[in-house]
């Protein structure tokens, strides 16, 4: 029997016993009776999983109840009256020339991702123009499209070119999914300025959290892969693992739908002209191990192999270093475990390749240093070898975090800090680690960057909440000046778009055991902090991931839209200020996190920037977990929550795909007793409490999946739309009361967000800040 079974102690009865009084009236334009919303009947027999049914995306109540929930939420959006301005807007302000930073292979050629303004995907494309493509200005008509993902009906999830520029392998995604395939093109030159393309027969299935890494002759490739998906034996299993008589779930459903769990990564060798049959498992994660994960990166100087091996998702790996070089020819199955140095054999901390001059490596690491520091060691030291206490230290921990460092030629470095969540740059030695020069930046994030040890120069492509984002070009050879030259800039074609009308600040609010949260607040200069401004608040808090100021065409448009305030929170659990912060929001210390978003939707409220009836709250994945559990914890500090892709059931996560990485994030419900509790406590489908009539208000809510999320799986979206709206019925017994509105928006052929084409994105958000606009009063400009 499984543990939530055995565990069965919570019966989904409303509770008074809230924070704060939840706000008595139904405030939202858009509201609509609870006995309006789709029927599913609760499993009696599960008193924490009552709706456990939904977990079968293939069966025909799942689908049915899917197809309902659609036809609420389209019904209840088309009643937005923002809905349509606020698609018009976004298109405006997506409809400009964007592209990555330049990255170069070979002599004469670089590579980068491009979007004309609205096109569904963006281009891969390579320069035409010599000087390694970058002397151009970013002058795109004169390059090459090499592979355009619209037309093949899909989405690059990645890609990387060979050292010489000549071979190129991009993970090619469909529907949203995680899975990929990776496909191979050949550019044939006929002449220094004439590049001619060829697909490749090559083609690597079953591919998911990959790394691509060429050899130095780039007739070989290093990829991660897992054994394929079983879908139709996984739904046949009960709770307990046995196999259940019942219906055909169907036989061999869309790649990506599936939810069974993601075990037994493998790390495998290809060469270029070969069946994927034919490729050598350099290591796989098998037995008591199947959990674990491997990624790999092929040194600049093409003679070693270096691998972190993961469990989950902390920042901690082991550190294994295969020789290519001596290899050689004699790359055989299981060669990292056999051949390979494991220079640490635990997982006490984290490892992440900088750059090496023979068998002198350094590396990043957090060993002692919640802030990372810069370590050397030689890997021909035996005395060395998993003993990485006595590495050297280049370049010591400082009061910020640094987030990466790069290699260039000669003795310099770039290095990346995090300095109250904005990125710093700095041009370090690589030797000693020596502060050369810190660029002049303003507030804002470096989005993608591109330097090769091999040569002096090094681009960045940089945005901020108000500026969709300048390309950089920085030149450290000896003597010459670090000045910024721009090579590439994009801009709004938007005519009514200044963007010195926006102000943007960074406040501090003190969470309940006296922690400071700082978030970025961005308005229009002039607005009157009278308490009534449409307000959204974002978050995450978890992962390690920090939320820097970046640019967001929907946010612009709230803003712009509605005259409203956007603010990010940098909540614990995220990287913003190390591992000791990100600690702080994780495991047991989990609620830290919901604390801290809290104490900043009250302190927006003290310093008159919104009221609870004007103020949204809005995350994503990690952070649609937060919205969902602030929501069950404070109804009454929001009007409205939008809860994207979210991981709802907290005792059940581990069990889908990839969730049981997350394990090192939030702990397991089947590990312990303590750890059970701990979760039970704040998991969203656990602690719904829809007060009684009369007596209180949940905030409207929009809750969004698609139906090839493969990371977080729909069931936990819902899961919780079912157990909000079961409740809601139950407690207004039938009567015709209109309520704030409680919808999921469920896409079909998306994912987890990445790859969503641009007409799906402006559809998203305008229906996002429409609705918010809708339930909240806000008056469309």
């Amino acid at each position: 029997m499984s543990v939530a079974c055995r565990r069965a102690r919570v019966s989904f009865r409303p509770r008074r016993e809230l924070g704060m009084v939840p706000r008595v009236s139904c405030a939202s334009a858009l509201a609509r009776a609870p006995k309006e919303y789709p029927r599913i009947d609760a499993d009696e027999g599960r008193p924490l999983d009552p709706f456990h049914a939904l977990e079968d995306p293939y069966h025909a109540d799942t689908k049915a109840f899917v197809s309902q929930q659609q036809e609420v939420a389209e019904e209840t959006l088309n009643r937005c009256r923002a809905r349509g301005g606020m698609q018009e807007r976004l298109k405006q302000l997506l409809d400009h020339p964007r592209r990555s930073a330049p990255k170069r292979r070979g002599e004469k050629r670089a590579f980068y991702t491009r979007n004309r303004g609205l096109q569904a995907q963006d281009d891969l494309c390579v320069s035409r123009s010599g000087g390694g493509g970058c002397e151009s200005g970013g002058k795109e008509e004169e390059d090459l499209v090499v592979v355009d993902p619209t037309r093949l009906g899909g989405a690059i999830a990645s890609y990387e070119a060979s050292p010489d520029g000549r071979k190129l392998a991009y993970a090619f995604a469909k529907g949203g999914s995680d899975w990929c395939e990776v496909r191979f093109v050949q550019l044939n030159h006929e002449d220094e300025d004439e590049v001619h393309v060829e697909e490749l027969p090559d083609r690597l299935r079953y591919v998911k959290f990959t790394g691509l890494a060429w050899n130095l002759t780039g007739d070989a490739i290093v990829y991660n892969r897992f054994p394929p998906p079983n879908a139709r034996e996984e739904y046949a299993k009960d709770s307990d693992g046995h196999m259940e008589d019942g219906e055909d779930k169907g036989s061999n459903p869309e790649l990506g739908t599936e939810t069974n769990a993601n075990r037994g990564q493998q790390l495998v060798y290809h060469r270029m002209g070969t069946s994927q049959d034919e490729d050598v498992i350099l290591w796989k994660a098998e037995g008591e191990q199947e959990e674990w994960m491997a990624s790999g990166e092929i040194t600049d100087d093409g003679k070693y192999l270096v691998v972190g091996i993961t469990h989950g998702c902390d920042p901690v790996n082991r550190l294994v270093v295969l020789d290519l070089e001596e290899m050689g020819e004699n790359i055989k199955e299981g060669c990292l475990m056999k051949k390979g140095r494991y220079m640490v054999n635990n997982f006490d901390a984290q490892y992440d390749y900088v750059a090496n001059d023979g068998t002198i490596f350094t590396f990043k690491t957090n060993l002692n240093s919640p802030r990372y520091k810069l370590v050397r060691v030689d890997l021909s030291d035996e005395s060395k070898v998993n003993n990485p206490q006595d590495w050297m230290e280049v370049l010591s921990q400082s009061d910020h975090v640094l987030k990466w460092a790069a290699a260039l030629k000669g003795d310099v470095m770039v290095c990346d800090y995090l300095v109250d969540a904005k990125d710093v740059l700095q041009v370090r030695k690589l030797s000693n680690g020596e502060l050369l020069e810190e660029l002049d930046l303003p507030i804002g994030s470096v989005t993608s960057f591109s330097g090769r040890r091999e040569d002096s120069d090094f681009y960045f492509k940089f945005q901020t909440f108000t500026e969709p984002g300048t390309i950089y070009r920085v030149d450290t050879a000896g003597g010459r000046s670090k000045t910024l030259e721009v090579f590439h800039r994009s801009e709004l074609k938007d005519e009514k778009y200044d963007p010195d009308c926006l102000v943007t600040e960074q406040i501090f609010a003190t969470s309940k055991d006296g922690t400071r949260v700082p978030m970025f607040v961005t308005y229009e200069k002039g607005m009157k902090m009278d308490g009534n401004n449409l307000t959204m608040l974002y978050g995450y808090g978890g992962f390690n991931i920090s939320l820097t100021p970046s640019f967001s065409a929907s946010q612009l448009a709230f803003v712009l839209g509605f005259g409203g305030i956007a603010v990010t929170a940098n909540l614990r659990g995220g990287g913003e200020y190390g591992e000791e912060w990100h600690k702080a929001g994780s495991l047991k210390n989990k609620q830290n996190v919901f604390d801290d978003f809290i104490a900043c939707a009250e302190h927006l409220i003290q310093l008159g920037y919104t009221n609870p009836a004007k103020l949204a709250i809005q995350g994503g994945s990690n952070g649609g977990l937060l919205v969902a559990a602030c929501t069950n914890q404070r109804p009454d500090l929001f009007g409205c929550a939008i809860a994207h892709v979210g991981v709802m059931d907290m005792l059940r996560f581990h069990k889908f795909t990839i969730g049981h990485a997350w394990c090192s994030e939030y702990g397991c419900a089947d590990s312990s007793e303590e750890e059970y509790q701990n979760l039970l406590a704040y998991s969203p489908i656990h602690n719904v409490r829809i007060p009684e009539c009369g007596e209180g208000e949940y905030p409207s809510m929009m809750l969004l999946t698609g139906d090839h999320d493969d990371r977080v799986v729909p069931l936990h979206t819902l899961k919780l739309v079912a157990s909000i709206q079961s409740q809601m019925k139950q407690v207004d017994k039938g009567r015709d009361i209109p309520r704030n509105p409680v919808i999921a928006r469920i896409e079909s052929q998306t994912g987890h967000g990445a790859g969503k084409p641009t007409d799906k994105v402006i559809e998203q958000y305008a229906d996002v800040y429409a609705f918010i606009g809708g339930c909240l009063g806000g008056e469309w400009r």
